[in-house]
């Protein structure tokens, strides 16, 4: 994981500020995943123990028009915008919605420590502050991964003079949880370099699916989501 703790987009962030009366108050923002479904059985005994359901009314939130009208709740768009936002204005799409105990990055946590007391005496060995910069495949099939210590926040010219070097050992599977990691080009540090070289059909096939367009350097069907943390 490159960025400072475990968790990606379930990350919480914490931020004390002074109170009126001379304390301080810690203010807390799940700033990237403010809640999640669960629709699969297997993935509902993973991560329930750790959930409870997300207490926001989501009859209650409404999409700001950018044109200046009057603001109108998700479910009752009629241009499908109740479909943004995770689905959160579909009450069809997994209706019950959670958050976890104690903040988004309580989820992760969980789920590792059940995962260290569960392996058997195997080793689980976890990197932060980690990035998986390069992966080469072996002749036995086992894949032999390079890294450094590139933050998901510094710049891509502070990227691009990285050094890949550092060896992280040699692994019998790969799982590429990371759309950006398979399908970006080699400038973009998020790329995971050597990919697309061992398996060139199938990066070349979620690229298309993506709709990469290489004149304005985006994938047409992603969108931008951005999150404004205010307390009051």
């Amino acid at each position: 994981d490159w960025g400072r703790a475990v968790g990606g987009r379930t990350s919480h962030r914490l931020r004390p500020e002074p109170a009126a009366d001379g304390s301080d108050v810690s203010l807390q923002f799940d700033h990237g995943a403010q809640f999640f479904h669960v629709d699969d059985p297997t993935f509902g005994a993973l991560v329930l123990p750790h959930a409870e359901r997300w207490p926001t009314d989501a009859s209650r939130l409404v999409l700001l028009d950018a044109a200046g009208g009057p603001p109108v709740p998700l479910a009752q768009r009629s241009d499908g915008a109740g479909g943004l936002f995770f689905g959160v204005g579909r009450t069809e799409l997994a209706p019950v919605r959670y958050v976890a105990r104690g903040g988004m990055g309580a989820l992760v946590r969980g789920m590792l420590n059940a995962a260290y007391h569960s392996t058997d005496g195997l080793a689980l060995r976890v990197y932060e502050g980690s990035r998986v910069a390069s992966c080469e495949r072996l002749p036995d099939g086992r894949w032999r991964l390079r890294g450094d210590g590139l933050g998901h926040e510094q710049s891509t010219a502070d990227a691009l003079a990285k050094s890949e070097g550092r060896l992280l050992g040699e692994f019998d599977e790969l799982l590429v949880a990371d759309h950006m990691a398979a399908a970006m080009p080699d400038w973009h540090p998020c790329c995971l370099r050597g990919l697309a070289d061992a398996t060139p059909r199938a990066s070349a096939a979620l690229r298309a699916s993506l709709g990469w367009d290489e004149g304005v350097r985006r994938f047409s069907k992603i969108r931008p989501l951005f999150t404004c943390m205010v307390a009051f």
